[in-house]
């Protein structure tokens, strides 16, 4: 192992070094570290997550989730919105975890509990 002088680049380094008599090869002392990856069985599907290009798409057209996940993965604090007609609030992915608006929820049908702008928006 070899310390690098203050102001010394790990590029510039690698070059002077591989210039000494005795040195075969020189390269940065690189720290890997694993991808966290969920266990769920059908996450390969999941293409817009890490896509490889499993389903015949784009290798690398995703949002790099395994990455984020490496960060953090507890989002409990976190709310999601999802503007979609077709979301099954019963899937087992999602039928504990779905955001319920409570002042609508326990309010007065047909009011706008929350004075948001929106009646009953559950």
């Amino acid at each position: 192992m070899v310390q690098l002088p203050a102001g010394l680049s790990v590029e510039d380094a690698i070059k002077t070094l591989k210039g000494k008599n005795g040195i075969v090869h020189a390269q940065p002392n690189f720290i890997y570290k694993a991808l966290t990856f969920p266990n769920d069985a059908r996450f390969d599907e999941q293409w817009a997550l890490n896509n490889t290009g499993q389903t015949g798409g784009t290798a690398g057209a995703d949002i790099e989730a395994p990455k984020a996940w490496d960060i953090i993965t507890d989002a409990c604090d976190i709310i999601v919105a999802v503007i979609d007609s077709g979301v099954d609030y019963y899937h087992e992915d999602l039928e504990y975890n779905m955001w319920i608006n409570q002042a609508e929820y326990n309010g007065t049908t047909g009011v706008d509990d929350d004075d948001n702008g929106y009646v009953d928006d559950i």
